[in-house]
């Protein structure tokens, strides 16, 4: 009996290991130790209670150890948790001082000589500009091509010298040509509503397909045939329209009209009894031609994105006289290849900015009659009767329309302080309101300016300017500096032809103008010396720059930049004991840009131009060896053109000049006309400046980031690793914190890869939907810029300017098999279509951290799993068994989500598996549980033959765990019940319990 007990116990924490093993653990499972021996004899056998198994919680089964990237995330799912940080990668570029060769200018000499002024007249003047528009390009849209070759099915026609006409219904069915349509729409374009279709531009008329039909075999096999299109049907998408081919050429020429139709999207022909005309053995191609006229885009916003199916069937009726007494056969052939083209559009466009091209307006005019005058300074007009016209030409863009009344639209104009303008007038033509003043510049709205005339009303004109003797004359050149920015208006169905003329233009600039002159308030100076200045020198720059740098457009000094200038006076009469300066203007190169800090009031810096205006004392201009200087100006920061600032080979190489413009008199200081001259000697002298920043366009040699991440499970879970163990895991997600100094807008190439423990890749170079991701720029006055990159499998939308979600739809495929490892690999790319800022002092690199969290949420979930109990030590106890079928019985509840399919073979102590004919073990299966928790039977049979259970030295389980076809998801907390565990015997039991000993003694046991 003893020996009935141990068996029976056996069976028991077999039953419970078994259960165990469906949950992929083997050794925590504890039967209670109050196990019942009672035995309950009734129908259907032998039962044996064997007790009740304590609740099983998952978390004691997955044993999640220290170390584990196995974790507990939000809501109790169980999933895989990793955060680390990402190797530093620092961006250097090497830091610059600019030098500036020294120059002396050439002397320059003058000499004396001394009246009312006429009207003043600027003849008209036409000057070319530019409008930049950037043309709305349609011509990158890739149009649909259809290309399909189809047969009918083999047609056998008996051999017969019969005259009787033979029947055939060949068809072709269902066949199908691609439809993609694939188009982004440029700048300014916003919406595409209709698209026509033909080669001609501008027509509507659409393009004209055909569908060749070639019945060349039958030609070949049947004699005088006649042929029926009993059905044939060409269904375009819903979006396209087709049209019937009334060419009389055409298709009429085969088919009469009235078994064609064209309704919408579908192309059809039905002709009943009706005949196909003028095939012959020399024609036997039928062109079925008809018209795709347009398709209806309306519903996309800003990408057309459309894979979709032509489809068309062909049914025939086809007789004729067999032409061979052989037996032959014949097929039919549908052919179609055409390529579609665009004819014209209806389009909806967005308000759309122009830009004018920065130029001048450059007047010039001849006041004559000045004879006796040396100088005139100031000119006064008449208010009501001088005026300055501008004309602008049309830019002939209609149907579009320029913005009326935007801020944002405007001409601006910078006329010469010289001039004073009525600064409460500025009206076209039609007596509008086109512009307001402010100081010498006037801003026009291009709405009333472009296509009209402005009118300016001109108050006065400071000349500054000696007469020529010769002509008793001056020449009065005026530049007016403007440009702009035109906003065209929103335009509703536009056709092809207006936005073709969307491109640049060219604005024609008319500039004249009468002023009549107030002779008793003009100021022309007699008898006094003067001297006009007008001489260049070259300045020049040869600086070795970083190699990464590729263009410079402003450059920022570390702090502003000395430059001396000082003029010596050589040859100035001794009765000469001060010189008025009159705008007297020394231009340095033009992407020099001055500021002025010192305390005399006679000069001031605008731009790249020193300016003196006032009187030089005489020790100034006596004094031979300091004579005028120029105290604390400065080189604030140099800006640059596209031209000027380009890179070669690693050089800043810029050749400009030094222009020194301008009047000097010494008013009331009588001298004799050319008897004395005065040479002026100017000097200039830049100091080294040291760069702090570059604004311009660098192209920087980033290292790449390539970052492997282990992932542990923990001890007993590594069967997540297994090959055959396929998840399909519902939303991983990726999260990267990318800390950035640098200034710079980057794209970054991102990789993932996975690996298993083997080394070997179980998906590689998986790279987000949309391509490369931009990192924008860390601001210049900001520390840094955390940018937060979550990477997910579903699309999400962006939360803030600093955190982007980028789809990666294939991301599952790199966590089929939980991998061993996952591999970040990174490049990155200076973004070039922008320009950049790079600060040389400050430290440009790029850091961060990783966040990988992988829910165990899975769309389905299917694990195969093996495990083995062994040294079950059944021998001294199996051979008194002569036979039995068991099961072993358990009532059991679960909330844990997954089925288990329990099968198993036992194995002796060679390790060979018992032939099913002396140990056969049943499959036993599970059922999956719920959150409301599911009940099920565990049955697990067991037949043995006398001598079968004593071979038995350990049991293999394989165990199918599924989810079948719903989302599960494993959380903390989820357990099962196993209850009133019991052993029945069907069909009783037969054992031997007589032992040789007890034979032999004549004892009972």
């Amino acid at each position: 009996m003893d020996k009935i007990r141990r068996t029976l116990t056996l069976c028991g924490i077999a039953a419970a290991f078994c259960f165990g093993s469906c949950i992929s653990m083997t050794d925590e499972l504890d039967l209670d130790k109050q196990i019942s021996l009672d035995m309950h004899i009734g129908p259907g056998g032998l039962t044996i209670p064997l007790g009740s198994l304590s609740r099983i919680y998952l978390d004691s089964l997955l044993q999640i150890s220290d170390g584990s990237t196995l974790d507990t995330l939000d809501g109790g799912i169980y999933g895989i948790k990793m955060r680390d940080s990402i190797d530093e990668v620092e961006l250097e570029i090497d830091q610059v001082t600019i030098t500036v060769d020294n120059q002396d200018i050439d002397p320059m000499e003058t000499h004396f000589d001394s009246a009312q002024i006429d009207n003043v007249e600027i003849p008209e003047d036409v000057d070319t500009s530019f409008v930049k528009i950037e043309k709305i390009d349609l011509s990158t849209m890739k149009l649909p091509n259809f290309n399909s070759s189809s047969e009918s099915e083999l047609i056998n026609v008996t051999g017969t010298a019969s005259p009787e006409r033979i029947t055939y219904s060949p068809s072709i069915d269902e066949q199908t040509m691609d439809c993609s349509f694939n188009y982004d729409y440029p700048n300014d374009l916003k919406k595409l509503n209709t698209t026509w279709f033909g080669p001609n531009k501008g027509s509507r008329k659409g393009q004209k397909l055909t569908l060749k039909i070639d019945f060349g075999g039958v030609f070949d096999v049947l004699s005088d045939p006649e042929i029926t299109i009993s059905g044939l049907t060409i269904t375009f998408p819903n979006r396209f329209t087709v049209k019937k081919d009334t060419d009389k050429e055409g298709l009429k020429k085969y088919i009469d009209d009235g078994y064609v139709s064209a309704n919408d999207n579908v192309f059809s022909i039905n002709m009943g009894s009706g005949k196909v005309k003028n095939l012959s053995a020399s024609n036997r191609v039928l062109p079925i031609t008809f018209y795709l006229e347009k398709g209806d885009f309306s519903e996309f916003d800003d990408q057309i994105d459309i894979v979709e199916q032509v489809v068309y069937n062909v049914n025939l009726k086809i007789s004729g006289l067999a032409s061979s007494t052989d037996d032959k056969s014949f097929q039919v052939f549908a052919l179609m290849k055409e390529d579609i083209l665009l004819a014209d559009v209806d389009a909806d466009t967005e308000e759309k900015s122009v830009d004018v091209a920065r130029d001048t307006i450059t007047s010039e005019c001849v006041v004559s009659g000045l004879d006796g005058a040396s100088r005139v300074n100031t000119i006064k007009f008449f208010e009501e009767s001088s005026y300055l016209y501008l004309s602008f030409s049309d830019l002939g863009i209609s149907p579009f329309e320029l913005k009326n009344n935007d801020p944002e639209s405007k001409i601006v104009l910078r006329f010469p302080e010289a001039y004073e303008f009525d600064k409460t007038y500025c009206k076209n033509e039609e007596n509008t309101d086109a512009g307001t003043w402010s100081g010498s510049i006037v801003t026009l709205d291009p709405h009333d300016a472009i296509g009209h005339t402005v009118k300016l009303k001109v108050l006065s004109l400071k000349v500054d300017q000696d007469v020529n003797k010769e002509t008793a004359s001056i020449t009065i050149v005026t530049d007016v500096d403007y440009d702009g920015t035109v906003l065209v208006a929103e335009g509703d169905g536009i056709d092809l032809e207006a936005l073709d003329k969307l491109k640049d233009k060219e604005l024609l600039v008319t500039v004249w103008g009468l002023f009549e002159v107030d002779a008793d308030h003009t100021e022309v100076i007699s008898d006094e010396m003067s001297t006009d200045f007008n001489t260049t020198s070259d300045v020049s720059i040869k600086q070795k720059v970083d190699d990464q740098l590729r263009l410079v457009r402003r450059i920022d000094l570390k702090q502003y930049s000395d430059v001396e200038f000082k003029l010596i006076f050589v040859g100035v009469p001794e009765s000469v004991h001060e010189l008025n300066f009159s705008r007297f203007t020394i231009a340095f190169p033009d992407y020099m840009q001055l500021i002025y800090l010192g305390g005399d009031k006679r000069v001031k810096a605008v731009g790249n131009r020193l300016i003196i205006n006032g009187i030089l004392d005489d020790t100034e201009i006596h004094d031979l060896n300091d004579g005028f200087q120029v105290f604390d100006l400065k080189v604030k920061e140099l800006k640059f053109s596209e031209k000027d600032g380009t890179v070669v080979k690693g050089y800043l190489e810029i050749d400009k000049e030094v222009l020194i413009t301008g009047s000097v008199t010494a008013s009331n200081q009588q001298v004799t006309a050319g008897s004395n001259d005065i040479t002026v000697y100017p000097t200039v002298k830049f100091a080294p400046m040291d760069v702090k920043a570059v604004y311009g366009k660098v192209d920087p040699s980033i290292e790449k980031i390539k970052q492997a991440v282990s992932i542990d499970m923990g001890e007993g879970l590594d069967f997540f690793k297994e090959d055959n163990n396929n998840l399909s895991i519902s939303d991983p997600t990726i999260t990267l914190n990318l800390n950035s100094t640098v200034t710079v807008p980057i794209y970054l190439d991102l990789k993932l890869s996975t690996k298993n423990s083997d080394g070997e890749y179980i998906k590689k170079n998986i790279a987000p939907d949309n391509g490369k991701i931009r990192l924008e720029k860390c601001d210049s006055l900001e520390e840094s810029r955390t940018t937060t990159i979550v990477i997910s499998k579903n699309e999400r939308t962006t939360a803030s300017k600093d955190t982007m979600y980028v789809r990666m739809s294939r991301l599952p495929e790199l966590l089929s098999t939980i991998p061993d490892s996952i591999i970040f690999e990174m490049t990155a790319s200076a973004d070039q279509s922008v320009h950049h800022y790079v600060d040389l002092d400050r430290k440009l690199a790029v850091s961060g951290n990783y966040d990988v969290s992988v829910p165990l949420t899975f769309d389905s979930l299917y694990i195969e799993y093996n495990d083995t109990i062994k040294d079950l030590g059944l021998e001294d106890i199996g051979d008194k068994i002569e036979a039995a079928k068991l099961l072993i019985v358990s009532d059991v509840e679960s909330t844990i989500p997954l089925g288990v399919i329990l099968s198993a073979n036992a194995y002796d102590k060679y390790g060979q598996i018992i032939p099913a004919e002396e140990v056969e073990i049943s499959t036993c299966v599970i059922k999956a549980g719920a959150d409301t928790v599911t009940k099920s039977v565990m049955e697990l049979g067991l037949s043995v033959k006398k001598g079968g259970l004593s071979k038995m030295e350990s049991i293999i389980l394989s165990l199918i765990c599924d989810s079948g076809s719903g989302n599960v998801s494993i959380h903390k907390g989820q357990w099962l019940d196993m209850k009133k565990i019991r052993l029945v015997l069907p069909e009783g039991i037969k054992i031997d319990l007589t032992e040789d000993k007890n034979k032999k003694d004549g004892k009972k046991k």
